[in-house]
């Protein structure tokens, strides 16, 4: 008859087993963890978010969904700056009489939305790698085409 003899230590609400397999003639090791205790050895950190609301408003109090937002801010205003700044462009170009100052200011408004766009997507990363990127995101946003990756 196969004997399995076998020692068991609790530590920190997780079970140890150790001992001795004749089946398998080996020792054996086996961990019996809480759900939670798994799920703490699967993420770097584990994080609880509550979504509160302030006179019929979402109070948000997220870090990451301020950026998130902020991010998104910061997209869609220079998307806008740079059809506002086209429209000018080609008023300028075919009327010589246009508003050359609405065309400067707008093109002013062009490039602070642009870089501010360049600073949150690079995040203080000058390399080219992060430029091309952006570059090629900054592209798509004006096709007008998603950014949403494929899952």
């Amino acid at each position: 008859m196969l004997e399995r003899r076998r020692h068991s230590v609790a530590h920190g609400g997780c079970r140890i087993e150790i001992g001795w397999d004749d089946w398998a003639k080996g020792w054996e090791l086996r961990f019996h963890m809480t759900d939670d205790e798994i799920i703490e050895t699967m993420f770097d950190e584990v994080k609880t978010v509550s979504v509160q609301t302030v006179n019929g408003k979402r109070y948000i109090s997220d870090e990451e969904t301020l950026a998130e937002m902020e991010f998104a801010e910061a997209c869609a205003a220079m998307v806008e700056a740079e059809q506002e700044w086209k429209k000018l462009e080609v008023a300028c170009k075919a009327d010589p009489k246009a508003d050359v100052c609405a065309y400067f200011d707008a093109l002013e408004i062009r490039y602070q939305t642009d870089k501010k766009l360049w600073e949150l997507f690079t995040a203080g990363d000058r390399s080219v790698r992060s430029n091309k990127m952006y570059n090629e995101y900054h592209l798509i946003l004006l096709r007008g085409a998603s950014t949403r990756a494929d899952a």
